[in-house]
């Protein structure tokens, strides 16, 4: 078997899962350098792979849509492939070709919205199609220097949406409306989860943690780690954080506190889905998922 690395992931219950895995580049040996440079889609099954969907392009991130685990999305450098029980299709979007590749892709109210480099933001209606609705918020760089774009969007609705990214900028889409907030910091987020209350939070470089909601910003101050935050979700009313190599919890008190999962070996953590009622973590070289926050449970392919 080609050594793997898992870059993202989506919950489909009790050890169930879909995820991206790509070969580890560093590992390969003569004989798979020319292998073709694509992703896979793995449907994980109590810790068996059910099924693999080969793909034409090398993937980044995957969302499924809400109520239905029949449509997988996974988003590429400028291109969306819509994954089924039946196959999966390609859904091109015009605009990466102009500004860049894109990021952040998230299941949001019925719609899945898409964002990228240059604060590119895409929204899918029916047949497949995408539009844009970032036309008052698409950046038009000085030089090669000014770099700006969105890394991950979410929201609690169609009407209340938030997308960050380079230099700590947060953006919100209000009633087709952008906003931009005056952001408490200039480092790169990452990553932002909209809770069920309409509470915001944001994760990135050297540990950063925000949480807000509308126009009002803080920083939560941590001394856990200067790590860079990758991953992060509410699951079960609270909080998970994820840095590559470590995973922690925020409680009641803004306090951080690192998470023990009684899983053996070193672990690889990055990024996190909660979904039909599961967390999992998907690390680089580790797959795990929990229904208490308390058990977790390794998944150990063979």
């Amino acid at each position: 078997m080609l050594p793997i690395i898992f870059t993202d992931g989506v919950s489909l219950g009790p050890d169930r899962c879909a995820v991206i895995a790509e070969l580890a580049k560093d590992e390969l040996d003569e004989k798979t350098q020319d292998f073709a440079a694509n992703s896979v889609v793995l449907y994980i099954f109590q810790s068996k792979v059910k099924r693999v969907v080969n793909l034409d392009c090398t993937a980044t991130r995957i969302t499924v849509s809400n109520g239905s685990e029949e449509e997988v999305f996974v988003s590429s450098f400028g291109f969306i492939e819509k994954i089924t029980s039946e196959g999966y299709v390609h859904e091109l979007i015009e605009g990466p070709n102009r500004y860049g590749y894109l990021c952040g892709l998230r299941a949001i109210g019925s719609s899945i919205y898409v964002a990228g480099m240059r604060r590119q933001v895409y929204r899918r209606i029916n047949s497949g199609k995408w539009v844009s609705i970032h036309e008052m918020v698409i950046s038009k760089p000085e030089n090669y220097l000014d770099v700006r774009g969105f890394e991950a969007i979410d929201g609690i609705s169609e009407d209340e949406i938030y997308a960050v990214g380079y230099k700590g900028e947060i953006w919100r889409y209000h009633k087709e409306e952008w906003q931009k907030i005056d952001s408490p910091t200039n480092l790169r987020i990452e990553c932002i989860r909209v809770t069920s209350s309409g509470i915001v939070y944001a994760c990135g470089q050297k540990g950063m943690l925000l949480r807000g909601h509308d126009d009002t910003w803080v920083v939560i101050r941590q001394e856990e780690t200067e790590d860079d935050f990758w991953g992060l979700e509410w699951f079960r009313n609270r909080l998970y954080v994820a840095t590559n190599k470590e995973l922690f919890i925020l409680n009641n008190h803004d306090e951080l506190t690192p998470i023990n999962s009684k899983l053996p070996g070193r672990r690889t953590y990055s990024q996190l889905h909660a979904g039909q009622g599961v967390l999992w973590s998907i690390g680089a070289k580790h797959l795990a998922w929990t229904e208490d926050g308390e058990i977790w449970h390794d998944v150990v392919l063979g």
